[in-house]
């Protein structure tokens, strides 16, 4: 099981590790674990390699430089805790695009699009991270630039390997400058990352991250060697107590006291109902996997969930024209998961009616046969893409009382406007739309189930 960084940090501003200092070893981290180590090392300053996950000699140099020539557990501690709190506070994620992915402060950043480039930076233009397509000569011209303007102590930094071709240097403003470029199809992309010395510890972190393809999130595996050095949680050696502390029984198993589903809408970031994740101790997947609320709305009945579980398959957002009365849809979900395992479940219906039961704006009326546990599942045009999301099934009793009859297929869903902005209100960013429409009339692609997920809330009893 995995635990999400923000959550971590959180943690920490409760929780130290007291007890026996023992020695570090490196032998015991996992890959995930070296890639947070490395990217902690990177923040303070002492790594100066890639966050790719390989402990070799370069991250032993650099845990050694920070931590003293025979580390111990609590130097390491002290090094990770200041990236870790900054992970919470700036949002770090990952970002893949087509070429060159990156880890970025995402919580910190706006965006910027023109004919040539793509920019994300801070406020203050600290931190400035910029993907250029330029032809060759252009592109030359740029490394060129910045080694005719580098008056830095350092000397010019420039390497040219199978991955991409690389220049940094300094400025006369202060500002750090890093090149890096690499061929996308028939077009050079050329990633500018920018940084005032204040920025240095993030700036490090981006550089170091650079990666031609995707690269995933960083996580903490809540089980894991990292997480003992963190929290003082039991090893192999026993739990690290306070003095004085005393010896309390094991804690009562975790119970599941209802299910939901969501679907992801990139890949870590899933979208479920607010009432779905109301009164959880704790949130996880269906493989235990955790999550962490983003952002909840109880207006809108709407909730954005990050996942330790990164996924290759998420749902497109349909244009705002899909959302007519009398347009077909099909509802995904897992009803009643806590006494059925028949697994996802897809019912047809239509909208019929633009406004929710109770004359909501942000929602509409649907004839799709929706259950418990299917709130915060996805409502599907026939082109597989996401016009709302389930939230409510009109109460029986409540029209039989009042109406003398029973209510049939009457059902509620979130609207596409409302969960558009609610999403841009999160920092939410949604991928391209993945390409050709998909006809899902005769039955859904596995790409689209895969993207949606059961929800399980706990209760820590």
């Amino acid at each position: 099981m995995r635990l999400l960084l923000a959550a971590a940090a959180f943690l920490l501003s409760a929780v130290f590790a007291v007890g026996q200092t023992r020695d570090f070893d490196a032998r015991a981290l996992t890959y995930e674990e070296v890639r947070l180590l490395q990217a902690g090392l990177s923040f303070a300053g002492a790594y100066l390699g890639r966050i790719d996950g390989d402990w070799g000699a370069r991250s032993d140099r650099a845990v050694r430089t920070a931590a003293g020539p025979a580390p111990d557990e609590s130097a390491v501690r002290d090094i990770l805790i200041p990236f870790i709190e900054d992970v919470s506070a700036a949002r770090w994620d990952a970002f893949n695009p087509s070429g060159t992915s990156a880890l970025l402060p995402m919580g910190l950043l706006s965006a910027e699009e023109g004919e040539d480039f793509y920019e994300l930076r801070t406020g203050d233009r600290g931190l400035v991270i910029r993907y250029i397509f330029r032809p060759g000569p252009e592109t030359g011209a740029m490394h060129a630039w910045l080694e005719a303007e580098h008056v830095g102590a350092e000397p010019f930094y420039r390497a040219d390997t199978e991955e991409a071709y690389i220049s940094g240097g300094e400025i006369a403003s202060g500002k750090r400058i890093y090149l890096r470029t690499i061929r996308v199809a028939d077009v050079l992309e050329t990633v500018l990352v920018q940084w005032d010395p204040s920025e240095a510890p993030r700036a490090r972190v981006v550089v170091a991250s650079l990666a031609n393809g995707s690269v995933g999130p960083l996580v903490l595996p809540q089980d894991g060697y990292l997480a003992r050095i963190l929290f003082g949680l039991a090893g192999d050696d026993g739990p690290a107590r306070a003095a004085g502390s005393t010896e309390s029984g094991p804690p009562a198993a975790p119970s599941v006291i209802g299910t939901g589903t969501g679907f992801y809408v990139n890949g870590t970031d899933i979208v479920t109902g607010a009432h779905v994740v109301d009164g959880c101790d704790r949130l996880t997947l269906a493989d235990g996997s955790a999550l962490l609320v983003l952002r909840t709305d109880t207006e809108t009945d709407l909730a954005v969930l990050r996942a330790a579980q990164r996924s290759a398959d998420w749902l497109d957002l349909a244009s705002g024209a899909s959302d007519r009365l009398g347009a077909p849809v099909v509802a995904l979900g897992f009803p009643f998961a806590g006494l059925f395992d028949q697994g996802l479940s897809a019912t047809r219906g239509n909208i019929s009616a633009l406004r929710g039961i109770d004359g909501s704006e942000t929602a509409f009326t649907i004839t799709a046969p929706v259950q418990p546990g299917n709130s915060g599942g996805p409502l599907l045009d026939m082109e597989g893409r996401v016009v709302g999301v389930v939230s409510y099934r009109a109460s029986d009793d409540f029209i039989r009382e009042r109406s003398g009859t029973v209510a049939q297929n009457l059902n509620g869903g979130t609207r596409l406007k409302p969960l558009r902005q609610f999403l841009g209100a999160a920092g939410v960013m949604l991928p391209a739309p993945s390409g050709e429409p998909r006809d899902i009339s005769a039955g859904l692609a596995e790409a689209l189930t895969r993207a949606v997920v059961m929800i399980e809330c706990h209760a820590d009893r």
